[in-house]
């Protein structure tokens, strides 16, 4: 009996531990995992979410103190449940209608709220492709000193650098990264000691919107651009980092600093930056010399990105969700169509319009002169209208 007494006091001590363990407030606070569906979308998977920081992150964006009355829902809005599990059960309502650009959030006590828009912006991402929440610190702290908050990974595949910094309008791995290159020295870094290397861009969803009139000299709306980080590594070094809005325009890059093209390029265009880094070869001097007429039944005939404005071969490129430019938005591609008659439509001058007759309809190709040195070339052809 003498030798059970300790055993028995040590038991009645920790008992209280025991007891208090199941209702400790920090389960309340750091949810073990959250399943996040978009309950408007029809064959929609939910998303599972295990990683603390951002789920603890996540709960005080949704965590807000402004209360607001509780919103008239339309069918082409987009509606969030959050469900976080560990500890106690939480589930938030999230619903954004993007055509006012207003959101709010239903707590769980049933009070509703106003929330930036950034939060259903970010769970679109979300949802939509496979991601990794866990950031390397050193990615997170990099972006952090330069006010960008990263919201998680999308998967992407090492690439290879270009041999050199020079545009082209067949080569998408050039014509990006000798885009690239003005918003990555604008932050400070320089990549020409790694062309030809193999590097891992680590592209993330930033929690922070930009307005796209950052981007565009002539745009006075108020629509603001879902922002992504692109993180270069080689042989795990980071050796650059650059923004680029979510948007179906592949030349709307941004620097760390904040610094989009307007202000970068100061009076010079897009076209002229790149035609100034744009290789002379044989082709392009054998197009330059073609006529508008036959630069239209050329075109006609094979959508060739060699007989485009520079400056509209970068933004085909756009920004696919896997990579970080569609890698066959530069490739010629027959469409076996003949023009049969070509009429002028417009005075002569810098940009002439043409309504073109072929097999497969009528056609109004816009074309512009270029420069001395390239020539004519086709703006638009299948969506202008005179």
């Amino acid at each position: 009996m003498k030798k059970l007494l300790p055993l028995l006091a040590a038991l009645l001590l920790a008992l209280p531990l025991f007891a208090h363990h199941p209702a400790a407030p920090a389960q309340a606070e750091d949810p073990q995992y959250a399943i996040i569906t978009l309950t408007s979308a029809y064959n929609q998977p939910d998303v599972i979410i295990d990683d603390a920081a951002f789920l603890r992150w996540l709960l005080a964006l949704l965590a807000v103190d402004a209360p607001c009355e509780a919103p008239e829902t339309r069918p082409a809005d987009d509606v969030y449940e959050i469900a976080f599990f560990g500890g106690d059960s939480l589930t938030y309502t999230v619903w954004h209608d993007d055509l006012y650009n207003r959101a709010c959030v239903t707590r769980p006590d049933g009070s509703v709220h106003t929330i930036s828009i950034n939060v259903p912006q970010m769970l679109s991402s979300a949802v939509c492709e496979p991601l990794t929440f866990a950031i390397p610190e050193s990615h997170r702290s990099l972006l952090q000193r330069c006010g960008w908050t990263v919201a998680f990974r999308h998967p992407h595949m090492a690439l290879q650098l270009p041999a050199s910094l020079t545009a082209s309008r067949t080569d998408a791995t050039a014509l990006h990264f000798t885009w690239a290159d003005l918003f990555l020295r604008d932050a400070g870094f320089d990549i020409t000691p790694y062309l030809g290397q193999a590097v891992v861009p680590y592209v993330y969803t930033l929690y922070e919107t930009m307005p796209r009139a950052a981007f565009y000299t002539d745009d006075t709306g108020d629509v603001r651009c879902t922002m992504r980080a692109v993180v270069l590594e080689c042989d795990g070094q980071v050796i650059g980092a650059y923004l680029f809005a979510n948007s179906w325009d592949g030349s709307t890059l941004m620097s760390l600093k904040g610094n989009a093209a307007p202000v970068l390029l100061g009076g010079m265009t897009v076209q002229d930056y790149l035609l100034a880094r744009l290789p002379l070869t044989e082709a392009e001097t054998e197009l330059a010399a073609l006529t508008p007429e036959e630069v239209i039944r050329r075109y006609a005939a094979v959508n060739d990105p060699m007989l485009l404005p520079i400056g509209d071969c970068l933004r085909r490129l756009a920004t696919a969700s896997t990579t970080l430019w569609d890698p066959l938005a530069l490739l010629a591609t027959p469409t076996g169509q003949t023009a049969l008659t070509i009429t002028e439509r417009s005075p002569e001058g810098a940009t002439r319009v043409f309504d073109v007759d072929t097999e497969a309809g009528s056609w109004y190709p816009r074309l512009i002169y270029e420069s001395d040195a390239t020539g004519w070339k086709v703006e638009s052809f299948y969506n202008t209208g005179y």
